[in-house]
Order: C-alpha cells, then structure tokens, then sequence
C-alpha cells in the first residue's frame, strides 16, 4: 500500500504556529467542559470507569441517529470521528481498480484515501461559474462500469454551499441506474443557516458526520456512519480491525449532549458563525476589487476566487512569511485561483486579521 500524504494536513501542522491570524481550520468555535456543562446540565459521574466501554449507551446513542435519520438502529454506525467514518466506507466497498468519482474542488482525503486503496480516480467539477452547484450532466459522463461510489460533501467543503435533497436525488438517481453508492460527508450540514434535509432515505446514498465542525466535541473524537443495512454491517465488520470500541467518555458526553443540548450546542454555533460570516461578507463586499466569493449557505468556511495568476500556494505562502496570516491555498482543494477562509475565531480578531490580510492582497495580487 503506497500511504498518501494529506496535504492540507501538512499544510495546516507545519504551519499554524507560525501565523498570529489564524484563518483556515474548519472546526467549530472553542468550546470548554464548563460550557458544555451549563448547557447540557450534565456532570460527568466520578465513578465512570476508563477502563470500560458500556454498550448501553451505544445502542441508546444509536436510537438517538436512528429517530434522527428515520431509519434502524442496525443503519447506523458509531464511529471514532468522521475521518473514521468515511474510512471504513471506502475500505467496506471498494477493491483495487474500482473507480471513484469525487467532486472538486474538495477536501483532500476524500480522494487520497480511495487512491491509497488503490481505487482509481476521477473528478468531477463544480465550478465557481455555476456557483458550485452539482450539474447532473457533467456527472453522468464520468460514470462507467468500473464506477463504484460517488463522493460529495453537504455543506460542500470548501465553499460551504448547501445542495437540497431533491437535486442530489437527480444525481442519486443516475448513480442507482449504475448501480452506483454515493457517499455524502454531512459534516458541515448542520451548521446550515436554513432549513436544510439530510440526503439520507435516497436507496442508495450513505452519509457520514461527526460531533466536530459544529457542536464543538471534537476533542471526543466520535462520529457516525448511516448507510443501508448491508454496507452498515461491512463497516461494523471492518471497525472490529480500526478502533472497535469508542471511548466510555466520549459515548457519554455526545449522549447526554445530544439528549439534552443538542439544539443549544447548535444554536450557540450558528450565533457566532451568523455574526462572523457577516463580517466576512462585508470585507468581500468592500474589497470586490481583489476578491469575490459564492456566498456560503452557513457554516464559518468559504472558498474566495483572486483576481491574480499567482499560484495559490506561492499567494498563501507569501501571506504567511510576510503578514502573519494562515488560509489554504485553492491547490489543496484541486482548484486554483482560489483560497479557503474559516472565521472560526474571536471577532475582534477575525476583524483585524481580515485588515491585514487587505494589506497583503493588495500588494500582492
């Protein structure tokens, strides 16, 4: 097995600490234990014991998904994290040669880890000129008989545009014609400013999400897989080979958070996400000049187009070494001419950190 490298890994680890505005995580808002506290009233017992796993509050975390997804407890996954996640739906369907199609721009592992699988790749374009919207005849093209799965995010990663459910059938639905799975990563769908569905109930999408990018317990390490019942049991299967048993810790917190503060933990995220997208809108708006953007559907990421030639990794790197600012080059995402920007942090921060990235734009665009 050739063992890719993730690039906005590398990206992001060799680099963060270098950057005073740090403007290119995807995860939610810093969140303590005494805020989870107050929101969910839940203390963790002193008694819990660390070296046990209940399975009883994975069978009730999993009735949780399953009223949620309207489905069966035995269609859900529980899962140490949405990378986990997607993993054990790669390596559950996919032998050597398949092929895969996997929507860009796009966020890396979703098709370095098929390829590292050895699955064979082909892309499929959603382009800043159509808003980043899913075109059903563009897609159908790319489908073969070697084709095996489909990869799409919802709220895509990296512009943050959210694709309702009866225009991802239409791509369902060419994909089932095929026999054909499409894997959906939700893991930003929550965080949604507008009503919003899950695609899951189509015949033949799986989903995947995590507590991360939204409800702030990403420190838990826990997330989920809900897919047909046959692909549910190949990633239960494969998970006895990965982490068969998720944390006591972790169960129980993402249990009594999601029992008793799911939509606080949510509304906490979308408050600040609201507030800081704004002032990102508005520095879009002010500075049309240098950059524009397909306004996202929610979340705290967007995906801004330059008005400059300059390679997307030799712009961000400059503004690193010479402006102290951190965000992701477009070439991460298999798409130039473009960076990704989070507003995950303090506003005042995001406020002055947006000022200077201004200053290095201007002189380097």
């Amino acid at each position: 097995m050739n063992i890719c490298d993730i690039d906005i890994f590398d990206w992001l680890v060799h680099n963060h600490k270098k950057a005073q505005y740090i403007m290119a995580f995807s995860n939610s808002f810093d969140f303590s234990y005494d805020e989870y506290q107050k929101i969910t009233n839940f203390n963790l017992p002193s008694d819990v014991l660390l070296n046990y796993n209940n399975s009883t509050y994975a069978e009730h975390l999993k009735q949780v998904f399953a009223d949620y997804y309207k489905c069966k407890n035995e269609n859900v996954v529980l899962t140490c994290g949405g990378t986990e996640s997607n993993f054990l739906v790669f390596q559950s369907l996919l032998s050597k040669d398949d092929e895969v199609i996997v929507e860009q721009p796009g966020y890396g592992p979703l098709w370095l880890t098929p390829k590292m699988l050895g699955a064979r790749i082909s892309f499929f374009t959603r382009s800043f000129e159509q808003q980043f919207k899913l075109d059903a005849s563009v897609f159908e093209n790319l489908l073969t008989k070697k084709t095996k799965l489909v990869v799409l995010t919802n709220l895509h990663n990296p512009s943050g545009i959210y694709v309702k459910k009866e225009e991802m059938k239409e791509i369902a639905d060419i994909a089932q014609d095929h026999g054909v799975f499409i894997l959906i990563d939700e893991i930003f769908l929550d965080g949604c400013f507008h009503t919003f569905e899950s695609s899951y109930g189509l015949p033949n999408v799986i989903v995947t999400s995590s507590v991360t990018k939204i409800y702030g317990l990403g420190g838990l390490r826990f997330g989920w897989i809900v897919a047909p019942k046959n692909i549910a049991l190949k990633c239960n299967k494969l998970k006895s080979h990965t982490n068969s048993l998720i944390s006591e810790v972790s169960l129980l917190m993402v249990l009594q958070g999601f029992m008793k503060g799911k939509e606080a933990l949510r509304n906490r995220f979308i408050t600040s996400a609201k507030t800081n997208m704004a002032i990102v809108d508005k520095w879009i708006q002010q500075n049309n000049h240098l950059v524009e953007y397909v306004k996202p559907s929610g979340g705290i990421i967007c995906f801004p187009k330059y008005k400059s030639s300059i390679s997307s990794r030799d712009l961000c790197q400059q503004l690193l070494n010479e402006y102290n600012v951190l965000v992701n080059p477009g070439q991460l995402f298999n798409y130039e001419g473009h960076f990704r920007l989070s507003c995950n942090i303090d506003e005042d921060l995001l406020k002055e950190g947006l000022t200077i990235l201004r200053d290095g734009l201007e002189v380097l665009l």
